[in-house]
């Protein structure tokens, strides 16, 4: 049901020029873009890698059979005659054990068939039948096997390497959904620019008309005019800097959300950044950070694998011990049925068991990849430590960010009123000719000036806001909380 009424908007978007939402271009952005859909598949990839891993496990059935005729006679070879022919079965299972082991199980059935030479007073069949079940096994008992066996050990980095697959997913997600929101707020703050390039166009079409009406009763001077008209064209080029702006940045979120029509954006964002200063504690924030951020998850996961590799490499310093052994029933007769007998009944037996040691004088090759892997995940111990680093020291940078920023907000709003004021003031005694057009223009460009500010300083607070929650690795909780489920309902 979701589907479909996601295929209905995605239809419908194409067709109108509708009004996409902050997190409408967030969803977009998720659901179709290719870094992600990559990413994906990506995983799919790893978890197809993970089931060949544990496919080794699967016992292996196969079956041989020949059929030959030998016909090599020798002098020395008194009691058989040629040819022989023969026939073999060789139906086994064999499957691997943990550590490099392996059991087989094997039934042999042979026959064969020649026209024996015989001394006088003998007897001797043609035909001759042998049965034979045999079980053999091999396994390591120190090396890639005392500590934690390598196979083993494979299947664990499989699943972590799972896991990486998962959070690569989640980051890639991040990343497109921070970027979106960027995007969005900045054709949002853009659009507001507009606006005020429009009032300040509207300004200065105003102070042109009341100077050539002044110009008739030869009440201002050509310079006047020229300047009047000078301005004009400036917040006219302005203006239309400001409109391209947005076009150049629509067409940005068109490529994150991957659609070609025309779209509107929501004016009502506030409530996205609706944060309360007093209430944040930075030990918390970084906290919270710490237990969150997928790129630290990461590091975790390979830190994991790599002391799975420590581990393995360890293992291979060992000794290496094999025990080996096999037993078999044994049964040969002149027909099928009493070979088989022979072999049920246990009277012919063979087995045997022994122990395999070697080791090298001077294991270098062991040693020096035990030494690598500890440096490897020291490398990665430090990477771990870095990242919380940057982690600690960009949340207290964005904390105060939104603290400035505010405190920035409030003063700018206070500027701004007081100098549309002034203006005013000024307008009442240019009117009375009190003033004149370069004190008019200046104080309009003053008003301009400080309501540019304001925006920046506004962009730089959503930003600061959406890079504090990007940073404590919350934003896809924030502001797409489904997204994580739908990840890891993956497989």
């Amino acid at each position: 049901m979701k589907r479909i009424l996601y295929i209905v908007m995605i239809f419908l978007y194409s067709q109108l020029n509708a009004e996409i939402t902050f997190n409408d271009a967030i969803t977009f952005a998720l659901n179709r873009n290719t870094d992600i859909n990559n990413a994906v598949i990506a995983y799919k990839q790893n978890n197809l890698d993970q089931i060949n891993t544990v496919a080794r496990y699967i016992p292996r059935i196969g079956v041989g059979y020949t059929k030959g005729s030998i016909n090599e006679p020798n002098v020395s070879q008194t009691f058989s005659s040629y040819p022989i022919d023969s026939t073999s079965l060789k139906p086994y299972l064999s499957f691997l054990l943990p550590g490099g082991g392996n059991i087989k199980l094997e039934y042999n059935s042979d026959y064969s068939e020649s026209n024996p030479t015989i001394m006088p007073g003998m007897s001797a069949s043609p035909e001759s039948y042998t049965r034979k079940f045999m079980i053999s096994f091999s396994q390591p008992l120190l090396q890639n096997f005392l500590l934690i066996p390598y196979d083993i050990n494979i299947i664990r980095m499989a699943k972590h390497s799972k896991k990486i697959a998962r959070f690569t997913i989640l980051q890639a997600a991040n990343n497109i959904a921070f970027t979106t929101a960027l995007n969005y707020i900045n054709i949002f703050i853009n659009k507001l620019n507009i606006e005020v390039r429009e009032k300040s166009l509207e300004r200065a079409e105003i102070l042109l008309k009341k100077n050539l009406e002044k110009k008739k009763l030869g009440l201002v001077e050509d310079t006047d005019i020229l300047g009047s008209r000078a301005s004009l064209k400036k917040r006219y080029s302005d203006l239309i800097q400001a409109q391209n702006k947005v076009v150049e940045l629509k067409e940005q979120l068109k490529l994150l959300m991957s659609i070609d029509s025309n779209f509107s954006i929501s004016t009502n964002i506030d409530n996205i950044a609706n944060v309360k200063f007093n209430d944040i504690n930075v030990d918390n924030v970084i906290t919270e950070a710490f237990s969150n951020r997928v790129d630290l998850k990461m590091l975790y996961e390979q830190r994991k694998i790599q002391e799975l590799n420590t581990l393995n490499a360890k293992s291979k310093l060992l000794p290496q011990l094999n025990l080996i052994g096999s037993y078999s029933y044994y049964g040969n007769a002149a027909d099928a049925d009493t070979a088989f007998e022979t072999m049920k009944s246990g009277d012919n037996t063979s087995w045997t068991i022994g122990l395999n040691l070697s080791y090298p004088l001077y294991p270098i090759s062991p040693i020096s990849e035990l030494k690598k892997a500890r440096l490897e995940l020291k490398k990665i111990d430090n990477n771990i430590k870095k990242k919380k680093l940057e982690i600690a020291k960009n949340i207290r940078l964005k904390i105060n960010d939104i603290k400035i920023t505010l405190d920035r907000l409030k003063l700018l709003k206070q500027t701004i009123d007081y100098q549309k004021n002034k203006l005013q003031k000024e307008e009442k005694k240019y009117k009375i000719g009190r003033s004149s057009t370069r004190v008019i223009l200046a104080y309009q460009d003053e008003i301009d000036s400080a309501e540019t500010e304001y925006l920046m300083v506004k962009f730089n607070y959503y930003i600061a806001v959406l890079s504090l929650e990007y940073e404590k690795g919350t934003f896809l909780k924030h502001y797409y909380k489904d997204y994580y489920k739908k990840v890891y309902d993956l497989e």
